[in-house]
């Protein structure tokens, strides 16, 4: 499992890349079951719910919002 979550952090960085985002924008931390990209502002999350929604991780992945004190994160793991 851990392998994959990995590969997932790939995927969801080269999603963030074509999706315009700097890395100066966003943090990725990567759990045992979850993948989370830390934002400054929600609308960020929202943007990337949109790119996330017309990729093809959304068979596989499940995107949901959660806070982190100021920060904004999305949370993405395999079902």
């Amino acid at each position: 499992m851990k392998w994959d979550v990995y590969i997932l952090r790939d995927t969801l960085e080269k999603m963030l890349e074509k999706a315009g985002f700097i890395p100066d924008l966003y943090q990725i931390k990567v759990e045992v079951d979850c993948v989370y990209i830390h934002f400054d502002k929600k609308a960020a999350v929202e943007y990337f719910e949109k790119e996330f929604d017309e990729s093809d991780l959304i068979k596989d992945c499940v995107f949901e919002y959660k806070r982190f004190g100021k920060k904004h994160a999305a949370c993405i793991y395999y079902w």
